[in-house]
């Protein structure tokens, strides 16, 4: 809106100080040059009229653009070394706050959906990739379209915001998800055989250990039916792209895969839609460990 505003209001200055300048070359074949000169003739007359016009030109500017000439300054340097003013990230703040913090977490560090504070990309690197998502969103994992909720001012904001949260540290990330890329040379580069295969987790030294030895079927048909892990793992454990491939972990954490499964079932993924399964009881987290186990493929 302030764009549109902005140009407008531009475009009737512009008119307005042609047509303006347009008059007064008429006028100067028809008036002698003594009966301006109280006001310095017809140049002082043109002097006043672009300098009227320039104070109009500058009040429509901030005007149009919502912003007071603190903070136009401020976006002018932030276009020049190719980084967000300070307003414009406050608001898209706001936007991400509304908008995208339930899925992704208040400061970028992952929900529901993916991190965007590593070094990770699952959907694209530059704006452009970024403004299609936002806009078109991706279905098969739950990711909305907002290109019909927000302005395109503003998916273009928040395409540009969230490009600035990687390589920033908030607390209780989530894991890493996609390929891995390297800021090179003003831009990501894409690093191959570098898609994420670890988790970045540090165990307990306390933690209490699940015993094996329980039921499988049991222990299959809590995982598919009655707490509905199927719902993001797969009736057959096998997940999505993601670290939710139950079958993968011991893949992912060699010898230790045994530890992991005790520390999920029992403490849960803070920051994601894993819950905590500790109010089980142990015959039930042996059975559940037991089958999960059981399903491994290295």
């Amino acid at each position: 809106m302030y764009k549109i505003l902005t140009i407008t209001f531009l475009l009737i200055t512009l008119i307005t100080i042609v047509a303006v300048f347009y008059v007064l070359k008429k006028l100067q074949k028809h008036i002698e040059q003594n009966e301006v000169q109280h006001i310095g003739g017809l140049g002082g007359i043109s002097r006043l009229a672009l300098g009227s016009f320039a104070i109009l030109w500058i009040v429509g500017l901030f005007f149009g653009t919502g912003t007071t000439p603190i903070g136009l300054a401020d976006k002018v340097n932030s276009m020049m070394s190719g980084q967000m003013s300070e307003q414009d990230i406050a608001a898209a703040k706001i936007i991400f706050d509304e908008s995208c913090s339930a899925c992704h977490g208040d400061y970028g560090e992952g929900n529901i959906g993916p991190n965007f504070t590593d070094e990770y990309f699952i959907h694209g690197t530059t704006k452009e990739e970024i403004t299609k998502v936002i806009t078109e969103g991706v279905v098969a994992k739950g990711m909305a379209a907002w290109g019909n909720l927000l302005s395109e001012e503003d998916v273009e904001l928040m395409a540009t915001y969230i490009l600035t949260l990687p390589t920033t540290t908030p607390e209780n990330p989530k894991p890493p998800q996609g390929e891995k890329y390297a800021f090179e040379s003003g831009k990501w580069q894409h690093l191959p055989g570098e898609a994420i295969t670890t988790n970045i987790i540090t165990l307990p030294k306390d933690l209490a250990e699940i015993p094996l030895g329980g039921d499988v079927e049991k222990g299959k048909r809590l995982f598919n039916g009655v707490l509905g892990c199927a719902h993001c793992h797969g009736s057959s454990g096998h997940g999505h792209v993601d670290n939710r491939d139950v079958k993968g972990i011991q893949k992912r954490y060699g010898d230790d895969y045994l530890k992991m499964i005790d520390y999920v079932m029992l403490k849960g993924r803070k920051g994601t839609a894993m819950p905590p399964w500790d109010h089980l009881n142990e015959q039930k987290l042996s059975d559940l460990k037991t089958f999960m186990a059981s399903i491994q493929q290295i």
